[in-house]
């Protein structure tokens, strides 16, 4: 018996249709790197308003406890804020620095007293000064809130 061999004829894609599908990747991309962008910018200055309200809670419950019966406070600048230890910045037992990243800043601190410092007294909750904190990135603005009570809250603006 002879075979009899069929020729397969061989299936996939032309060139065309792969430069086809490589320009539609490339217009999506195109499409959606701005708004990634943004996104990104966005949770950057929502992260550092958390993390603002988070150490300045810490500050506030170590001064609730009278934590070696110290004041505890936060002093707010426009590429840092400093956590420390005592009645104020100047006159601080304890400090440490914490750096924003590139692109973001504390543009505006509307204190009370128009001071850059809030403090929590020894065995208290609420702070010397209250008011808001805003932080901004290219596009995005949060601002952080402390009152008179000391209850902390942020937003976006």
């Amino acid at each position: 018996m002879i075979k009899i061999l069929k020729k397969r004829k061989l299936k996939g894609f032309t060139l065309i249709e792969l430069l086809i599908v490589v320009a539609i990747i490339g217009t999506t991309a195109i499409f959606t790197f701005p708004t990634s962008i943004n996104f990104f910018q966005q949770n950057k200055a929502e992260n550092v308003a958390q993390d603002i309200i988070s150490r300045t809670f810490v500050q506030q419950q170590n001064a609730y406890i009278r934590n070696g019966n110290n004041s505890y406070g936060i002093a707010f600048f426009s590429n840092k804020y400093t956590i420390f230890t005592g009645i104020s910045l100047a006159s601080a037992t304890a400090t440490q620095d914490v750096i924003l990243e590139n692109g973001t800043t504390i543009q505006s601190t509307l204190l009370t007293s128009g001071s850059n410092e809030v403090v929590f007294q020894s065995g208290n909750i609420a702070p010397n000064q209250y008011g808001s904190i805003q932080v901004l990135t290219f596009q995005s603005v949060f601002v952080c809130e402390i009152n008179q009570e000391g209850l902390l809250n942020f937003y976006k603006m």
